[in-house]
């Protein structure tokens, strides 16, 4: 009886032993994954800044080609209004 007992001790302490290996595996495992995960998210963050300030970069862009095609705008109808101007000169003087 004595000896079931002392054997049942031995399985229940080898056991316990089993479950802590396993425990502290799974706790490196756990950190490892944290790790990783954190450095993830700072990699994340970084790309997300990046794409922020393309984002407002793109705005500016449009912004100044907004600008360019405006002025493009006004010396084509300058252009227009000149080149009638002396298409009207030009005709006068024939006359």
């Amino acid at each position: 009886m004595i000896e079931a007992s002392e054997r049942k001790a031995r399985e229940i302490e080898m056991a316990n032993r089993d479950l802590e290996k396993k425990v502290s595996s799974s706790e490196g495992e756990i950190q490892a994954r944290l790790n990783e995960l954190k450095r993830l998210k700072g990699e994340n963050e970084k790309a997300e800044n990046v794409i922020r300030n393309l984002e407002r970069q793109s705005d500016f862009n449009k912004m100044e080609v907004d600008k360019l095609l405006s002025e493009i705008e006004n010396e084509r109808r300058k252009t227009v209004a000149n080149e009638e101007g002396m298409s009207r000169k030009i005709r006068s003087l024939e006359e």
